[in-house]
This record gives structure tokens, C-alpha cells and sequence, in this order.
């Protein structure tokens, strides 16, 4: 589950299934692959089997294909959340922190990213485990458009705020000096050495965020009418 993938993410990733090479590597099942598109580049869903040795050298001993796919690799299932909560992550987090009207309520609903927390800032007390959760409880800043290559992952520091703007995403408001700063803040509260440190942790937020949102949603939907969202493309 991812938000906005279908978009994004899920583009890159089909255009890498898709070229020779990786099809070489026979890391997929290929005529496992099966979506449900919504246009030429977009699908609302897709799944596919990985490859497995076992079952390579069953079929090529004769035996028959597996029609609900490798038991002992697991298959792959792709859904964009975008879909279920057509809202930015940063809107939609900060509607579900909003509705928390006690420290206690929002470590119970962003229960995942509090859990993190705990193990990766060890021996804190409980009160600073919630101004951390306060303070991560929130979409971060990334310098996207800076980052051309591997090697700028490696530098030691955040780029100036001219680097910040993010050109391909044409809906996006300009970068402040204030995101700007709270991102360097959150780089050195976090103990990056680099720029790659700090895209591990601003990715890992990101999908901590997101799954507290996307739980919410699934709580939701059993709660009130008995269906998981998991298990619906939209």
C-alpha cells in the first residue's frame, strides 16, 4: 500500500518489470502479472508471483503449475491508498492527530509510529516519548529535486533553500524557509551523518504515517460496515 503510487511510484516500477534485463533475472513470474487498469500507465491494482527454484524444477520435471501461485514465496499485491482517502498524507495525518484530544489517544492512534519511537530512542520517559511522537506526528520536507544522483547522498549536510523546489510536482506549494529549517532541526534530532541518513528517516516516517492513517481507515470500515479496505482497490 502506498499513497499516490499508482501515479508515481508504481509507473517506475512497472517500466523496470518491464525492461529486458530484469525480465533476464527472472525475479517475477511474469505470467503471474494481473491488474486492473484505469489507462495506459495507471492501474488501480496489479499482482504478480515472485520465482521460485522449487517450483522451476518441478515443472521442469514434468509436474503441473500452480494455479494459486508459489507456496513458499509470497506474491505481491499493490494498492495506491490515494484511492481510499483522496487527500494529501499531510492533510490526512493531520486530520487523524486533530481528532487525538490526549497524549494517551494519540500514541492509541498512531500506535505504529509510537512503537518505532520506543525502539529507536531508547530509555526516554513517557513524556518524551509523546514530544517526540508530537513532533513527528507530521508530513517532513525532503529535498527532492536536489537529489540527481547517488553520490549527493553522501553530503554531509541539507542544500540551501534555492534546491528545495520541487519543478516536477506542479501542485506543490514552494518550500519555506521555515520547512526549510525544520527539516535541518529534524536532521540533526534524527543523528544523520548525511543526506542518505536522512532519507531513510524521512521515508520511514512516511510510511509509519501512513500506515497510522491507512489502520484508521481499515478500523473504520470493519467497525461500521463489517469490510476491510485492504481487500477493495477503491
Amino acid at each position: 500500500i502506498a499513497h499516490n503510487s499508482s501515479r508515481f511510484d508504481q509507473i517506475l516500477i512497472n517500466r523496470t518489470l518491464g525492461s529486458e534485463d530484469f525480465q533476464k533475472q527472472k525475479i517475477i513470474d511474469t505470467s503471474s502479472i494481473k491488474l486492473i487498469p484505469k489507462s495506459l500507465e495507471i492501474f488501480l491494482t496489479q499482482s504478480f508471483n515472485f520465482c521460485c527454484p522449487l517450483c522451476d524444477k518441478r515443472e521442469e520435471k514434468g509436474g503441473k503449475k500452480n494455479f494459486f501461485g508459489c507456496p513458499h514465496y509470497p506474491s505481491l499485491k499493490t494498492i495506491d491508498s490515494l484511492n481510499h482517502l483522496q487527500s494529501s498524507l499531510d492533510n490526512l495525518t493531520n486530520e487523524l492527530k486533530s481528532s487525538a484530544k490526549t497524549s494517551q489517544e494519540l500514541n492509541t492512534l498512531f500506535s505504529p509510529l509510537s512503537k518505532w519511537i520506543r525502539t529507536k530512542w531508547v530509555g526516554k520517559t513517557e513524556s518524551e516519548y509523546d514530544e517526540i511522537l508530537e513532533k513527528l506526528t507530521k508530513k517532513q520536507s525532503f529535498c527532492y529535486s536536489y537529489v540527481k544522483n547517488e553520490e549527493v547522498l553522501e553530503e554531509e549536510k541539507l542544500p540551501p533553500i534555492e534546491e528545495w523546489q520541487d519543478s516536477y510536482l506542479d501542485n506543490k506549494k514552494p518550500t519555506t524557509e521555515a520547512e526549510v529549517k525544520e527539516a535541518n532541526e529534524m536532521f540533526n534530532f534524527a543523528g544523520c551523518k548525511k543526506i542518505g541518513d536522512f532519507y531513510d528517516f524521512y521515508l520511514r516516517i512516511d510510511v509509519e504515517l501512513l500506515c497510522c492513517v491507512f489502520e484508521s481507515w481499515r478500523k473504520l470500515g470493519k467497525d461500521n460496515f463489517s469490510l476491510d479496505p485492504v481487500h477493495y482497490v477503491s
